[in-house]
């Protein structure tokens, strides 16, 4: 498990990029989030897999990148915490994404064929 800084940690199992956030994920965090996928390398269709079982906040930009990133990837989040599942109801974009009981489910239907 690879490090960007301490809110964010990353693998690559197979072709799936599984990015784990942890606490608050605040518009630094997420700027720093949205230069890592930029700069990633995209030689096959990038799909990434945003576990959020460890997020305790997230501010009104950091939600904005998830969006972004949504639109600009193949991604599935997976384990949301119930602070993350409330302010994306809220928000009226839970829809927008698909979510994954678990990271291993996500990342079991990106690899099936």
């Amino acid at each position: 498990m690879k490090s960007i800084r301490q809110e964010i940690r990353y693998e690559t199992l197979g072709e799936v990029l599984v990015v784990r956030l942890k606490g608050r994920i605040l518009h630094e965090v997420a700027e720093e989030l949205m230069s890592f996928l930029a700069s990633f390398d995209r030689g096959a269709d990038l799909r990434v897999v945003i576990n959020l079982a460890e997020v305790h906040y997230m501010s009104s930009s950091a939600i904005g990148a998830l969006v972004r990133i949504g639109s600009e990837n193949r991604l599935k989040l997976a384990e949301l915490s119930e602070v993350v599942r409330k302010l994306l109801e809220l928000g009226e974009i839970l829809p927008f994404f698909e979510i994954a009981g678990s990271e291993e489910q996500a990342v079991k239907e990106f690899s099936a064929p």
